[in-house]
């Protein structure tokens, strides 16, 4: 039987001005002046949701 483990590892996006502001994908809140992007996946997360994962 063979297992899958999936772990992620989150790289903090910041935005350098007032112009850009993030959402995140999981729970749609926001916008955020900064957000949490996986390494290994385009799972982008606000600090609650990254938490949760």
């Amino acid at each position: 039987m063979c297992v899958s483990i999936f772990c992620h590892s989150f790289n903090v996006l910041k935005s350098e001005s007032t112009l850009i502001h993030w959402i995140g994908n999981s729970c749609r809140s926001g916008p955020h002046c900064y957000i949490f992007e996986c390494k290994y996946c385009p799972l982008k997360v606000c600090r609650p949701c990254k938490n949760k994962v």
